[in-house]
């Protein structure tokens, strides 16, 4: 899947397509991606095209669906984002020179043996 399909997809999402067809023209859909108007169009098709979505004709339009196969890929990007950017590690090391100290730190950074 195409990086930038993910956005068109998550958009899809959050408008509530993945239980239901949802009416979007590509006009709505460019404007939330930052992409022209036909990219918005090509990029449904490709999806479309990879069974990730699934587009009926409504009107002059389409509604849109994601399919499992659709949400499915978006849940494993998810998790894998979470594991990698949700994720704090058990320690925390931290390198340094201390150089001044307050109350008995200021006794012990003014000792020999600490400086």
């Amino acid at each position: 899947m195409k990086l930038q399909h993910i956005f068109t997809l998550t958009e899809l999402l959050i408008r509530g397509g993945r239980y239901n067809y949802i009416d979007i023209t590509t006009k709505e859909l460019s404007k939330t991606i930052n992409r022209s108007q036909q990219t918005a169009s090509k990029h449904l098709l490709d999806l479309e095209n990879d069974g990730y979505v699934q587009r009926v004709r409504n009107g002059h339009g389409f509604r849109v669906k994601v399919t499992e196969k659709g949400y499915k890929q978006m849940s494993e990007i998810f998790i894998v984002l979470k594991s990698v950017l949700g994720s704090t590690p058990n320690y925390l090391e931290l390198n340094g020179i201390a150089i001044s100290g307050m109350n008995e730190g200021m006794y012990y950074m003014s000792q020999v043996g600490y400086k």
